[in-house]
């Protein structure tokens, strides 16, 4: 619990989480990073947190790697999204 956390109570790893949830179904990489203003390296880190995390599920297609949320993370991202819009009011 406190990994999850302290990983999406930053603002990077928050934007990235709500950013593809905001996708139709999947994602890749350099879609996240371009979308976020991050770097890919600083993605990919992320990423990967989130895998360990169970909140996304990452696939290899051809050379690049598809990301989708899991349940977990489509409950997690629906709350987030939640919350900024109570605090957008």
């Amino acid at each position: 619990m406190r990994e999850i956390f302290s990983l999406l109570f930053k603002e990077k790893p928050a934007l990235i989480l709500t950013r593809i949830s905001q996708e139709e179904g999947e994602t890749n990489m350099s879609a996240i990073a371009k979308n976020t203003k991050c770097t890919f390296c600083h993605v990919t880190k992320i990423i990967q947190e989130m895998e360990k995390l169970g909140l996304i599920i990452c696939e290899k297609k051809s050379r690049s790697k598809i990301i989708k949320l899991s349940e977990k993370g489509q409950r997690v991202a629906k709350n987030m999204n939640e919350i900024y819009g109570e605090l957008a009011q």
